[in-house]
């Protein structure tokens, strides 16, 4: 099971901003990702915004171009 923990740092130990559904004594595997400030600060609505304001719009790609046969070739 994966989950996500947002935590902060004081005194050189990472405290979560929320419980943690663990058992007590529990060994887990921590991987480290800095958020960036405009990430803290940036609503998932505004990030969702801000993907679909870079996507590319007008493309005309016919249906049969997608299709499997045309993806592989033999």
């Amino acid at each position: 099971m994966g989950t996500v923990v947002r935590a902060r740092v004081e005194h050189g130990v990472l405290i979560p901003e929320q419980p943690l559904p663990l058992a007590e004594g529990e060994i887990v595997e921590i991987e480290i990702r800095p958020l960036s400030e405009h990430m803290l600060d940036e609503s998932w609505e505004a990030r969702w915004q801000r993907f679909l304001a870079r996507a590319r719009t007008g493309l005309d790609i016919p249906d049969g171009t997608i299709d499997r046969e045309h993806l592989y070739p033999e």
